[in-house]
């Protein structure tokens, strides 16, 4: 029997945690949890608990200030399966379930209604997809894909690669740090950088090939210019945890943004997107971009395959002048 809890996107990415059956675990950020997240401002002190035996697995909101997400869904107690994602804070963990440990692969009929119709959505639409008549839409290209936002902002995270500031010294585009004053300039180059790209920039194609799949931030359309859009995220820098400390919020990370943005509430994602019309991030697949948006009070989210063309991978230099 082995079941784990994985971490998949956050700032302790790639950590495993094997839990033993019968007994409850609880996962968190103060001192006593049994898996400690410290790492991620957003998670309470005491954020789910996680157990499993022989009938299956189980998650249970602690009472956590931002509320646990199973499958993209708010949950107070839970049926959990393999493969299931459960997101906390800005953290994102997967249930690992070998198949010789006895849990079911298919959850028993008390879990949420909403899961169950989203699970019977999704075998549908695998069964279609497997019809001879219905054919798999081809992968749009990434590079014609963004092109076709505008207005097109990045936020860039230097702090990711040194290529990043080379990058950005190495183009015309405007550009500027998100930190200001003194601790700005002394953190210049492990800062956000918030980047304009107009639909004729190659520095777009440059960071196609270059950034893709890395982490190296987010792209966003905005309804603003570049001074009220650097303004609106600087807001957002920094976030207070539960016991009164302020810790840098790394938003501008595609594995915190699509972690965090579906745990907001209604008005935090209308404080959130501001004039920000769209927000299109790396999936969790390199062949994945994902497109969030606000509707009303509600969050929308978009998947989109994409590809890279040849032309762009195979540029061997970074644009002196793009």
């Amino acid at each position: 029997m082995d079941v784990s809890l994985e971490i998949i996107s956050g700032a302790q990415a790639g950590e495993t945690f094997p839990l033993r059956s019968d007994r409850q675990v609880k996962i968190g950020r103060g001192p006593d949890p049994d898996i400690a997240v410290h790492a991620d401002p957003l998670v309470s002190e005491l954020h789910f608990a996680f157990w499993w035996d022989e009938k299956g697995c189980r998650i249970q909101d602690l009472q956590s200030a931002r509320g646990t997400f199973l499958n993209g869904q708010k949950i107070n107690q839970a049926a959990v399966r393999n493969g299931d994602k459960i997101v906390a804070g800005q953290t994102q963990f997967v249930v690992r379930v070998k198949r010789d440990s006895g849990i079911p692969a298919v959850a028993p009929a008390s879990q949420p209604r909403g899961l169950a119709i989203e699970r019977q959505e999704q075998l549908r639409q695998t069964a279609e997809s497997t019809r001879p008549d219905v054919q798999t839409p081809r992968p749009r290209d990434l590079l014609e894909v963004l092109r076709t936002q505008q207005p097109l902002f990045a936020i860039l995270d230097a702090a990711r690669d040194p290529k990043v500031l080379e990058i950005l010294r190495n183009c015309d585009q405007h550009d500027q740090s998100l930190y200001e004053g003194p601790k700005g300039e002394e953190l210049a180059e492990f800062a956000p950088y918030l980047v304009q790209l107009p639909a004729n920039s190659t520095l777009i194609e440059t960071l196609v090939r270059e950034a893709w799949g890395k982490s190296w931030g987010i792209f966003l359309t905005s309804g603003t210019d570049f001074k009220e859009t650097r303004r609106h995220f600087r807001h957002f820098l920094l976030v207070k945890t539960e016991d009164g400390r302020e810790l840098y919020f790394r938003f501008y990370d595609p594995r915190v943004l699509r972690a965090f943005l579906p745990t907001c509430t209604p008005q935090e994602l209308k404080e959130f997107f501001g004039s920000v019309e769209s927000y299109w991030v790396e999936g969790d697949q390199e062949q994945l971009v994902l497109q969030f948006t606000r509707e009303a009070a509600n969050l929308k989210r978009r998947e989109m395959v994409v590809s890279r063309s040849t032309s762009v991978e195979s540029s061997p230099t970074i644009p002196s002048g793009c």
